[in-house]
């Protein structure tokens, strides 16, 4: 099918009545009275120009009559319609789409405006502008500047998801980038590999918290403390963290937990974690010594968008990159990772304790000797697990 140009969609057949006249009570600007040729005689239009020079109205006029009538056929002829809406207002509904969804408004943003830069660096209008080589060839470019790969795999899955859901709600009649890899071949190279707190390097992380006189976003020593040891032992992140609240927290009874609601949850799941009852305790002692409403956060403000500053404040002489990866803020749920498997946690109960959607996830995570041992193990229980149900009698061959 040819590609459908707005600006060249034929309309019909239409002539004026009269010449230009300028329109009472508007200060002198020009009106122009017409109507199509196929409408009955005295079906008549108007049209004003918003202008009081006569030369530059008669110009004006024939672009709005002209707009106008375009404006008119949407309403019956679909194809019309999808040549000529603006990918701005598909994008505006794309984004109230996935606000509706339940996402996030931090991930809604950040996905709106990578689609954005990508149409605005092309200046693209209309669905059919949309060019798969031309978006590769983007990302190409981007690449060789200072984008990492990590990046780029991200502004391809952002785009290819707003043209399926283009061609989903046919507000196209094909999706564009089809076939298109979000992902290159190959693994994906990463910039920087984040590592697991050992329990020397915690040991100290909490030792100069709690020697520190300073302040970060009204968080002081003993709350930073807090914040540690709740990140470390639940493998909550800072964003999770920084939502807790004392309703939140049911520490009482034999099996104490941290409740985080669906909407703050990366997985979006109403997630229940199970905590020590040596955390239990201490957290009871700490929000009793708070004089603060249940309802509000713990450390509620904004310190978990600048974490790692935070974190940074209390390393002191702890080394933040060595050959093993860089430490992180989030390098506290690695750790917690790493217990839970050094702990001799199955794959399956490892994910679901640490809320990991996949193996891959758990092999990222652990340190190269721990990542081989547990894959090595894995592998042995799979083996003696198979050879288990051949020896069965009854076993389905």
């Amino acid at each position: 099918m040819p590609k459908l140009d707005p600006t060249t969609i034929p309309i019909p057949d239409w002539t004026t009545i009269g010449e230009l006249r300028k329109q009472k009570g508007s200060g002198g600007r020009w009106q122009q009275r017409w109507r199509f040729l196929d409408d009955p005689p005295r079906k008549v239009r108007t049209t004003s120009s918003g202008t009081t020079n006569k030369r530059t109205a008669a110009k004006v006029i024939t672009q709005r009559i002209n707009a106008a009538i375009r404006k008119e056929l949407t309403k019956n002829d679909p194809q019309v319609k999808k040549a000529i809406t603006k990918l701005e207002t598909h994008i505006d509904e794309y984004e109230n789409s996935l606000l509706a969804d339940g996402n996030s408004s931090k991930h809604v943003n950040l996905t709106i405006n990578r689609i954005k830069r990508i149409i605005e660096d092309h200046a693209w209008e209309h669905t059919d502008d949309i060019d798969k080589l031309k978006v590769k060839s983007w990302l190409a470019q981007q690449r060789k500047k200072d984008m990492s790969a990590q990046s780029a795999v991200h502004f391809a899955t952002c785009i290819k998801a707003f043209t399926r859901w283009m061609a989903l709600h046919d507000k196209t009649d094909k999706d564009m980038l089809f076939g298109m890899k979000a992902k290159p071949n190959g693994d994906i190279p990463t910039t920087f590999t984040r590592r697991a707190f050992t329990r020397k390097e915690f040991d100290r992380l909490i030792k100069n918290a709690r020697e520190s006189s300073e302040s970060f976003r009204d968080l002081k020593g003993e709350d930073r403390i807090m914040i540690y040891e709740v990140a470390r032992q639940t493998g909550l992140r800072a964003r999770e963290l920084s939502t807790i609240t004392s309703d939140g927290c049911h520490l009482d009874g034999d099996a104490p937990y941290i409740q985080i609601d669906c909407t703050i949850s990366k997985r979006r799941k109403h997630d229940r974690l199970q905590i020590p009852k040596a955390l239990a305790r201490k957290l009871h002692r700490y929000i009793e010594s708070r004089d603060q409403d249940s309802s509000e956060p713990l450390w509620g403000s904004s310190w978990w968008r600048q974490a790692m500053k935070m974190l940074r404040l209390d390393m002191n002489d702890i080394a933040e990159s060595n050959k093993h990866g860089v430490l992180h803020f989030h390098s506290l749920r690695h750790a917690r990772v790493t217990a839970v498997v050094e702990a001799g946690a199955s794959m399956m109960d490892t994910m679901q304790i640490c809320r990991l959607s996949s193996p891959t996830l758990v092999d990222k995570i652990l340190p190269p000797q721990r990542r081989e041992t547990h894959q090595a193990h894995r592998k042995h229980r799979m083996i003696h697990a198979s050879d288990g149900a051949r020896s069965r009698p009854d076993h389905p061959r």
